[in-house]
């Protein structure tokens, strides 16, 4: 299968991520294999690349989830996703960011204004009220929100970084 691609008409827009890339054809997102099939249909406003067995899909300003044949498998209800990682995707449901699980579970609630799309070191920076702070995949606050910087990194290796002011990051031991 061949498909023009001129701008204005298909490309590709990401890489083959679990046998499958991205490509716009007409307006609309879809996924084809590694021979150009279509694998599925482009009928999506939006996408990100398939991770963990899904792909993140927008479809009338709503966002979901759907497998590698096609099937919605989270519903178009949140504002924004980001693609799973370890069976947990962050999300932003009612202006409200959270995490779900990949049969469209809350695991994190949605109470949060914002935070990183992955956990590193079994955690992930949440934002809440101007403060930062950090939870597991379960929701405990391990480093609860009341850090005020200007910003925070993820930990690797027990370490995060953190900004304060204008003068950089630096590196601090939580």
């Amino acid at each position: 299968m061949e498909y023009d691609c001129q701008v204005g008409k298909s490309f590709v827009t990401d890489y083959f991520s679990e046998g499958c890339a991205m490509l716009i054809k007409d307006s609309k997102f879809g996924f084809v294999d590694r021979n150009g099939n279509k694998v599925v249909s482009f009928e999506y406003d939006n996408a990100y690349a398939f991770h963990d067995g899904l792909a993140a899909v927008q479809k009338h300003q709503k966002w979901g989830f759907i497998n590698k044949w096609g099937e919605v498998v989270i519903l178009f209800e949140y504002s924004l996703v980001f693609p799973f990682y370890d069976g947990i995707a962050g999300a932003f449901q009612n202006g409200r960011y959270g995490f779900i699980n990949k049969m469209g579970e809350t695991v994190i609630p949605f109470v949060y204004d914002g935070g990183d799309e992955a956990f590193y070191d079994g955690l992930v920076v949440v934002l809440k009220d101007g403060k930062y702070g950090y939870v597991d995949k379960t929701g405990k606050e391990v480093i609860p929100l009341e850090l005020e910087y200007d910003g925070v990194g993820c930990f690797h290796d027990g370490i995060a970084s953190v900004q304060l002011g204008r003068k950089g990051w630096k590196t601090k031991l939580c």
